[in-house]
């Protein structure tokens, strides 16, 4: 079935504050959306995702068009903390209708974070591409390593350091605050912007304040790889463009194939 997914960032809620909140009202307002077969929902700390599927013969163009216009006349009524929500078609059954691939001299981190960064935001914006999907390569991944031993002595649950760090590291929701007739959306800022600031999180208050740093190594690392992809012997990353459904084919790969001669023409030398 075709399908349109609601992406909707609500950063510091519990998942309960997102189903209250979010997910709940974009429900009830795409209930009587035409050609509409079935709704999925879930909400998750920070974001709530409610998944469209419509009926093979509706029209996924107009559809969407009054998804989003209902989306977002919710938009005033969301609390000040929720983002902007995204929007994602899909046909489940589309293959990839192209996979380009990108190699480099530099490392394999850098290779993949040029393509996510440089190349997949381009591709997403042409018009029929229902998603982007970039394989290979590694992934930044920050690694905090636990003292358990350590730990255990200082009478330091696990839960709490993982819900401290996950309390630290996110920015919440204050409310709003009235001045006269305007209203201001308040939040608290946590996200942290180095190791060392990851490092000072306060796990123990009480009697001394005890650091992150104290029972834990901050590690800036790599992810653990899934795939891995190769052009001529070296490595590289691979991206495949997924059309939405009812796009012309043709169409989407020639836009696509322009726009990479377009990016390609702008990297920098030694990657092809």
């Amino acid at each position: 079935l075709p399908i349109i997914s609601v992406i909707v960032p609500y950063p510091g809620a519990s998942p309960s504050q997102v189903e209250e909140e979010v997910v709940r009202p974009i429900e009830d307002a795409v209930a009587g959306l035409g050609g509409l077969d079935d709704i999925q929902s879930m909400s998750r700390e920070n974001v709530g995702i409610v998944v469209v599927m419509f009926a093979m013969d509706a029209d996924l163009a107009v559809a969407s068009d009054e998804l989003r216009d209902r989306v977002s006349s919710l938009r005033s009524s969301f609390p000040g903390g929720v983002d902007e929500p995204m929007y994602r078609r899909i046909d489940p059954a589309a293959m990839p209708v192209m996979t380009f691939a990108v190699a480099s001299d530099r490392s394999s981190l850098e290779t993949r974070t040029l393509a996510e960064e440089l190349i997949k935001p381009r591709i997403e914006q042409l018009r029929g591409v229902g998603a982007v999907d970039v394989k290979g390569g590694e992934e930044r991944e920050i690694q905090i390593e636990l003292d358990l031993p350590k730990m255990a002595a200082l009478r330091i649950p696990l839960m709490r350091v993982v819900q401290q760090v996950g309390y630290d590291t996110v920015d919440i929701p204050g409310g709003q605050m009235e001045v006269g007739a305007a209203r201001i959306g308040l939040r608290s800022r946590g996200q942290v912007e180095s190791l060392d600031e990851l490092g000072s999180i306060v796990v123990q208050p009480l009697p001394s304040p005890i650091f992150l740093r104290d029972i834990a190594q901050v590690i800036d690392g790599r992810a653990t790889r899934n795939t891995l992809a190769r052009v001529d012997g070296k490595r590289a990353v691979t991206f495949d463009v997924i059309k939405e459904s009812g796009a012309n084919t043709v169409e989407v790969c020639d836009q696509a194939m322009r726009t990479v001669a377009e990016i390609q023409a702008d990297l920098p030398a030694g990657i092809v």
